[in-house]
């Protein structure tokens, strides 16, 4: 039995209903969950799912995170259940040989199979169309889904420079590709707004803008309309600064009210968080902002959450170990993320064709998501396939790209991020180790290896997806080709920049030799006396 509570406080309710479940119904193959269907299906141009799997098959929700499951059930602590009615529970801090890793913890750590390249080649892998001169652009896939036939023209229009250049990590931004007319975008940190474009080493914004309401207080609003409205002020306000993608909303989960983050993270409660972080996804993304929801997943403390002690920041044994049974991570931790990939919702205006024409259609409003610094069990969260591949893209269909928090860390390895198949983008500042290194060394992709060119690319179509139906692509029409260059307005001011520092460079030449030849020949220069 259920009871659901209409509380006057935490203690009262004003009602309360009992639901009993009279069955265990289990989901697999077709069975499916209709929320989850809906998500992966395609959509007509009102946004309703036409019950065809956009992937091309539909995947149904199973279990991924057995190990953490396990290990929960090996403690000796007993876990908060319904089924006990909440009453064996004691709040208690681990303790003795509980702060001490199992031999088997320890082992899972070490094992770092990714960073062999035998463990991530497969033989019968070719290496994907690149170096065709198709003369297509992503401009031309505005309004088109993500499964369209015409991106394999598009991505086979790749080199591999671009494969080695979209591999280095990034710096508040994607890397530009004209061989496919990907646009360098801006992005932007900021929970409670835009920050502003920032400085070539990653900090120091350049503009001042809006500070809006923390997190909490939207959600004890419990208002997704005024949280949406609050969303478009924010994109808009985005437009006037030239950012393009925002780095937030945070929807991690208050455990304390002591944690770090709490300003920054909506609630509680995963429902409300994820209500509340949808409505404001769909106001921002209506202005044609790339919305990167964040941090996925359980970065629910700061303590410990980039490494476990202060060598582990150069070690690959970094990033604390999160645990948690399955059952808790979808109903409590992975639940605000799953609202707001299923339910974000916004109208996409784009010019359809060379003449003009306007059109409309509702497409998903989450189309970026930042990965989380900690580790799922033992695996890095954002190279761990169960999450980023498996439940992320295909139970709930996610088709957008994925940025890593600031990659800084030796544990959050591109090869491991790329493998999971799900992760795009290394997020970097540029004045931790350079844009080519994190704290381990510089970063090396091989990008001559078939399997991970194909990762590569497909991420690469993640992130043009993205991107296209976002604000850096409104009112371009479809056939136009994108170059970069000065504008003459531009080489006007800097020819007239040379000829007036040209002037002055010449008058202080002047003045410089007149004086010297002024205390050789004084003579020359003496002032003849007037009568």
């Amino acid at each position: 039995d259920y009871t659901i509570y209409l509380g006057k406080n935490s203690h009262d309710s004003w009602d309360q209903k009992v639901w009993h479940n009279g069955k265990t119904k289990w989901y697999s193959g077709m069975n499916m969950r209709d929320g989850d269907r809906a998500a992966q299906s395609k959509l007509d141009p009102e946004g309703n799912p036409i019950n065809v799997a956009s992937s091309g098959e539909y995947n149904a929700v199973h279990n991924l995170f057995d190990e953490s499951t396990e290990y929960m059930k090996s403690s000796p602590r007993n876990m908060l259940t319904r089924a006990s009615g909440f009453t064996e529970w004691v709040a208690t801090k681990p303790a003795g040989s509980e702060l001490t890793a199992s031999d088997a913890v320890k082992k899972s750590l070490e094992s770092l199979p990714y960073l062999e390249a035998e463990n991530y080649t497969d033989e019968n892998d070719k290496s994907p169309r690149l170096n065709e001169t198709n003369g297509l652009s992503v401009i031309d896939m505005r309004g088109k889904d993500y499964s369209d036939p015409m991106w394999a023209d598009i991505l086979a229009q790749l080199t591999i420079k671009d494969l080695d250049a979209i591999s280095k990590p990034s710096n508040y931004s994607n890397i530009q590709l004209e061989s496919i007319g990907l646009e360098r975008m801006q992005d932007s940190d900021g929970p409670q707004g835009i920050k502003g474009a920032y400085g070539s080493d990653g900090f120091g914004a350049t503009e001042a803008n809006c500070a809006w309401p923390t997190a909490p207080v939207m959600a004890a609003t419990f208002n997704t309309a005024l949280s949406e409205d609050m969303g478009y002020a924010i994109g808009t306000e985005a437009l006037t600064v030239g950012v393009t993608g925002w780095y937030a909303p945070a929807m991690n989960t208050h455990r304390s009210p002591f944690g770090g983050r709490c300003f920054e993270y909506y609630s509680e409660d995963g429902v409300l968080a994820g209500k509340i972080a949808a409505s404001t996804v769909s106001g921002a993304a209506s202005q044609g902002v790339l919305v990167y929801i964040k941090h996925f997943a359980l970065n629910d403390q700061e303590t410990d959450r980039c490494a476990n002690d202060t060598e582990q920041h150069t070690s690959f044994l970094g990033g604390g170990c999160v645990w948690a049974d399955e059952q808790t991570m979808r109903e409590i931790y992975f639940k605000p993320f799953e609202i707001c990939v299923k339910e974000a919702m916004y109208d996409f205006k784009y010019i359809a064709d060379k003449e003009g024409t306007v059109a409309t259609r509702k497409i998903r409003a989450t189309l970026g998501l930042m990965s989380s610094f900690n580790r799922i069990g033992t695996v890095w969260a954002g190279g761990d396939p169960r999450l980023c591949k498996d439940m992320l893209r295909g139970e709930w269909g996610f088709e957008g790209t994925i940025v890593t928090d600031m990659a800084f860390y030796a544990h959050m390895n591109p090869i491991a991020m790329y493998f999971a198949s799900g992760n795009d983008n290394l997020g970097h500042f540029m004045s931790f180790g350079g844009r080519e290194r994190n704290s381990l060394g510089p970063i090396v992709i091989d990008t001559e290896n078939p399997t991970l060119q194909n990762l590569i690319v497909e991420s690469v179509h993640r992130m043009a997806y993205a991107a296209v139906n976002s604000m850096p692509y409104y009112a371009i029409a479809p056939g136009t080709t994108v170059s970069y260059g000065i504008s003459p307005w531009m080489v006007w001011l800097i020819i007239i920049n040379v000829v007036i520092w040209l002037a002055i460079a010449g008058g202080i030449v002047w003045l410089v030799l007149r004086f010297i030849d002024e205390k050789k020949h004084p003579e020359k220069y003496k002032r003849k006396e007037k009568i």
